[in-house]
């Protein structure tokens, strides 16, 4: 058995691997606190850590739209502003850190668990849900 297959998380459960057959993702705490020091990062991150991987982006936007807006009609222009944001900030900040592999042109999202990322996560999911 090698080393990889005995990882373990601090509650001593072991860690789940991402949909590639690859460890976890070791984040340090500074780049945990970085990535989720975005309102708009961490609900892209709750639907990702929530749903099969990979997620479609155009479904990944419109689960923020009706996280932000509730029940009430969204602004003019806000999905095609979510969707911006994401493409050229919060996607590609997540992917260089090693949280997702972003394909742009398939549209698609893949997760990478990261067990310290999703601890912090669930700790702030709900201030931040309806």
């Amino acid at each position: 058995m090698s080393t990889e297959d005995r990882l373990v998380g601090d509650d001593g459960r072991p860690l789940r691997r991402g949909p590639d057959d690859r460890p976890p993702v070791a984040l340090s705490r500074d780049v945990v606190f970085e990535l989720l020091s975005c309102r708009r990062r961490r609900l892209a991150l709750y639907h990702l850590v929530d749903a099969e991987s990979p997620v479609d982006f155009d479904d990944l936007v419109s689960r923020i739209v009706d996280w932000e807006t509730g029940s009430l009609a969204p602004p003019r222009d806000h999905e095609r502003t979510v969707s911006t944001a994401l493409h050229h900030r919060h996607l590609p900040r997540l992917a260089e850190a090693g949280v997702v592999r972003y394909d742009a042109d398939a549209g698609e999202i893949h997760y990478r668990p990261s067990p310290r990322l999703e601890e912090s996560l669930a700790d702030q999911r709900d201030d931040d849900l309806p």
